[in-house]
């Protein structure tokens, strides 16, 4: 009977023009997007209600009733920030800004609308916050912030700070998970209060302890940050006192020539690689010719200066610009993200 007042209710007012005629958000157009379709968790749909919900109630905060002929308002609306004029706003477009789950959203605001009235109307004083209201005490399909499982127990390491502040307790606000850690990179324990291998223990500002990787040049645990902090180096590299791990230099450290046929060694950190000597024998080549180019040019206009002096003048100022320019193009060249590429495409 009230579902059936509520609606006549709505309707006076449409053809009274007290409340805009925006057409329903056409829904099932957007129920047969794949997002839609998908699953999520009773926990999960509870809160994408409850936020639909909130940004409904934060559109109509400064609804079309306010700022008006306030005593009209409050002779036949009543006050709008509690009247049942905005909750029906609100509950027009419940669900419809929501990119998943959206029918499992509205299939949960049918079955609670009265719910939703009764908290709107009686409850929302004594229990504003509609999440605890609605998901937590009501349909008890979520838990509060760090609480887990069926019974809402506190997660690992309590419900302040859990996991140490480094990691978050598995089923941590839903009525599942174990609510045990899982510890964020670079710590372990139960309590994740523990540095993992290949890092080590910082202390920051404010006492609080960070977990931070070891130097590359480091295998396994280390003391400090650098490579003076490594307990063991990593392969490619030797320790040496007051240094800590230094690379390897293969190239020279090896016996005999590491790279073998038409190569030569390239030393690199922790390592070393082997480069083709065509590619140098080509760029050697390259410089070869173009400095003889430039020779070839000059001893011409040298000759050209013997028997005209004016015309090898001119000859010579475009000899010099060529030059200039070729060396100049040639730098740029060298500099560009094209030639970088195709320098170290001809080094493969």
């Amino acid at each position: 009977m009230k579902q059936v007042q509520r609606h006549l209710f709505f309707s006076l007012l449409l053809s009274a023009g007290v409340i805009g005629t925006d057409p329903p958000h056409p829904s099932s157009t957007q129920t047969a997007d794949s997002k839609n379709l998908q699953i999520v968790p009773p926990c999960q749909v509870c809160r994408i209600l409850v936020n639909s919900f909130q940004k409904g109630f934060e559109a109509t905060a400064r609804g079309k009733h306010e700022g008006g002929n306030t005593g009209w308002e409050e002779s036949r609306l009543g006050n709008y920030a509690d009247s049942e004029i905005r909750l029906v706003e609100i509950q027009e477009k419940l669900c419809s800004d929501s990119t998943r789950a959206q029918t499992q959203c509205q299939a949960l605001v049918e079955e609670y609308e009265s719910v939703l009235e009764d908290w709107w109307f009686h409850k929302r004083r004594e229990n504003p916050d509609l999440h605890e209201f609605l998901c937590i005490n009501v349909l008890k399909v979520c838990c509060p912030d760090n609480h887990y499982g069926p019974d809402c127990k506190p997660c690992s390491n309590g419900t302040e700070k859990p996991c140490s502040g480094h990691g978050h307790c598995k089923g941590s606000g839903t009525r599942k998970g174990s609510g045990k850690c899982k510890c964020d990179e670079g710590y372990k324990g139960e309590h994740c209060e523990m540095c993992n291998v290949g890092y080590y223990p910082e202390t920051m500002s404010e006492g609080k302890i960070e977990c931070l990787k070891c130097d590359k040049s480091c295998r396994g645990h280390c003391r400090e940050g650098g490579p003076r902090g490594c307990e063991v180096c990593q392969d490619g590299y030797q320790h040496i006192p007051d240094m800590g791990c230094v690379d390897i230099n293969e190239c020279l450290e090896l016996e005999g020539d590491p790279c073998k046929g038409n190569s030569f060694c390239a030393n690199t950190e922790g390592s070393y690689t082997c480069i083709e000597k065509a590619v140098q024998d080509r760029t050697l080549h390259a410089e070869l010719a173009r400095y003889s180019t430039y020779l070839g040019l000059s001893i011409a206009t040298c000759i050209i200066f013997r028997r005209n002096i004016l015309l090898a003048s001119v000859i010579g100022v475009l000899v010099a610009t060529y030059i200039g320019l070729s060396e100049y193009t040639l730098g740029e060249w060298n500099r560009s993200s094209l030639g970088k590429y195709f320098n170290t495409w001809l080094s493969k």
